[in-house]
């Protein structure tokens, strides 16, 4: 059917009509713009025919932090992914990582970043580092997801007697295509790395395995420091386990979580890419979106305030500041 000029400012017609509409002569989708506050964002509804760079970074994983003899263990960092690709018309939102929760001392442990970070499993460990991604719907679901950059695993806490095994226990990257595993040595067993069809594998001590978009959360059976959560991505990072608990003067050891995957969807531009640790842990991750070309089909002139009731879906929508909302 063609658009429907109603009473007003109001409109009627089809999603694909929609997308047609011009703003001003030219559907106001323009420029560069980096969100770096750990959340979730919608673009509003993007028209068919308007082309994006789309680049996502993920967070790194929590540290924990030494002292009195022992070493820093690091969070893992996150990864990145890189895409162009062609709206088909549809509203698109975007994830912001968060960083993994960080461990000063015996007693905090951290908690999972924001988007899929993974909890450490109890004191002295950090919290696994959050995915960054874009998604072609209103909702954020993996089978929905566009390109996803990793977060990377925490860094793990320890407690010997023995210096000689107060090693660091660093988190696992974000990976590219696979994350990377977390840090095991004495006892226990750290958390694997995701891939691109399933999370990373579990520590011992009942640490969880990660899972679509989800880190798993750390080990812990007593003692001060459990196992470090791992990273979010496309498929998380499992949980680092807690070897050696025991009771009387044996070691209390937390593994680390292991780091996410990143991904690309099949069938974006041939600039598309992955790549792992990119982002610096303890770091939020970030997702940047340039619009590079931009449908103008139509010779309308709509403008903001203007509702549009869409008959293939029986949805409403208003624009404001040139992007079609859901009402």
């Amino acid at each position: 059917m063609v658009i429907e000029y109603l009473a007003g400012n109001r409109l009627r017609g089809t999603g694909s009509e929609r997308g047609s509409l011009i703003v001003a002569g030219v559907i106001g989708h323009s420029g560069t713009t980096t969100y770096s506050t750990a959340g979730t964002f919608s673009l509003g509804y993007i028209p068919s025919g308007t082309s994006i760079v789309m680049e996502a970074w993920g967070a790194g994983g929590g540290t924990k932090t030494g002292g009195g003899g022992f070493p820093t263990s690091l969070g893992g960092d996150g990864g990145m992914a890189k895409g162009t690709w062609t709206s088909n018309g549809s509203v698109v939102k975007i994830a912001v990582g968060g960083m993994g929760g960080a461990s000063a001392n015996s007693v905090t442990n951290g908690d999972g970043g924001t988007n899929g970070g993974g909890d450490a499993g109890s004191g002295c460990s950090g919290g696994g580092g959050g995915y960054s991604g874009v998604f072609n719907n209103d909702s954020i679901e993996q089978s929905n997801a566009l390109i996803v950059g990793s977060g990377g695993g925490g860094g793990a806490g320890w407690y010997s007697y023995n210096s000689s095994q107060r090693t660091a226990h660093n988190g696992g990257i974000g990976g590219g295509t696979s994350g990377g595993a977390g840090t095991a040595d004495y006892y226990g067993t750290a958390g694997g790395g995701g891939t691109q069809s399933a999370g990373g594998s579990a520590g011992d001590q009942g640490a969880t395995a990660g899972s679509a978009l989800q880190g798993g959360a750390g080990g812990f059976n007593q003692g001060n420091c459990g196992g470090s959560g791992g990273g979010g991505g496309y498929f998380g990072g499992g949980g680092g386990g807690q070897g050696g608990a025991n009771s009387g003067s044996s070691p209390y050891y937390g593994k680390s979580g292991g780091g996410g995957s990143s991904f690309v969807k099949s069938g974006l531009s041939s600039t598309s890419n992955v790549s792992s640790g990119g982002a610096n842990e303890d770091t939020d991750g970030k997702v940047i979106v340039t619009y590079t070309t931009t449908a103008s089909s139509g010779t309308n002139g709509t403008s903001d305030g203007s509702v549009y009731y869409e008959t293939d879906t029986n949805k409403e929508y208003i624009l404001n500041n040139d992007i079609w909302s859901e009402l």
